[in-house]
């Protein structure tokens, strides 16, 4: 369906632009399809969608605006076969005149003052609690995401610091406090890994490994792969830990 909908928003776009000779973007954002966790997001969604051209001021009621599924739902109006209306009014009562007379006052409750569900959207993809989205993390890890998922990142599973530190100890023999607050190869090393496998930002690494400034962690990083050019047995100590610490990271992202 992204697919679908990226291309009638690209086409209707391009004709709109050419019929009031305009350039540039016609929609807001880009179309996205969301995973819900129904029992307990999808109802307050509906409503939130059902609700929006009211609190957009274009129309007075919800059943009012041509463009919505809402008449679908409690007069059984314009009905689509794509469209998945039972699960939505069973939670309503069992007889279906009541369940939409139900749903009817249920969205209407909620016209002043309505909560934005979506503000707890997690990664532009996953709307649901805790446990939800950890379930769904597990169905991932290790699959292939979609180029069109623009949040690949947050659902990629890195090794944390602690990982990293413990297995550059092991290789060079040190101990791990050592290598936090102590300017020595091991530490250098740990830092290179954590900024290409680490998943956090110069900053965060930097205030683990003792205050290192965010400019200092890019640099060591950087010194650790040009000293591999030189140093045959640095290189091998790091294309040993490499795939160990590839390994640890679980990415689910395609690469």
């Amino acid at each position: 369906m992204p697919k679908v909908m990226h291309g009638i928003n690209g086409g209707y776009t391009g004709y709109f632009n050419r019929k009031y000779q305009r350039v540039g973007h016609l929609f807001q954002g880009r179309y996205r399809a969301i995973l819900v966790d129904k029992d307990q997001y999808l109802l307050p969604l509906s409503r939130y969608i059902h609700l929006n051209p009211v609190r957009a001021g274009i129309a007075g009621r919800s059943e009012d605006y041509s463009y919505s599924s809402y008449r679908a739902y409690i007069e059984r109006i314009g009905r689509e076969d794509w469209v998945e209306y039972d699960w939505v009014l069973s939670q309503f009562g069992r007889k279906r005149k009541q369940a939409e007379v139900n749903y009817r006052k249920y969205v209407y409750e909620a016209v002043q003052g309505l909560d934005n569900p979506l503000r707890n959207l997690f990664g532009q993809t996953v709307l649901g609690g805790e446990t939800f989205l950890d379930r769904i993390k597990a169905i991932l890890k290790g699959r292939p995401l979609d180029s069109e998922i623009i949040a690949r990142k947050e659902f990629t599973c890195y090794p944390s610091l602690r990982e990293i530190v413990s297995k550059v100890a092991d290789a060079f023999g040190v101990q791990e406090e050592e290598m936090v607050g102590r300017l020595n190869p091991a530490r250098n090393v740990a830092v290179y890994f954590a900024h290409e496998y680490g998943g956090l930002n110069n900053r965060e690494i930097g205030k683990f490994f003792g205050r290192i400034h965010s400019s200092s962690v890019s640099q060591a990083a950087r010194r650790t792969g040009e000293k591999m050019r030189l140093d045959n047995e640095l290189t091998k100590i790091v294309q040993e830990l490499e795939s160990t610490i590839k390994h640890i990271n679980l990415s689910i992202v395609k690469a």
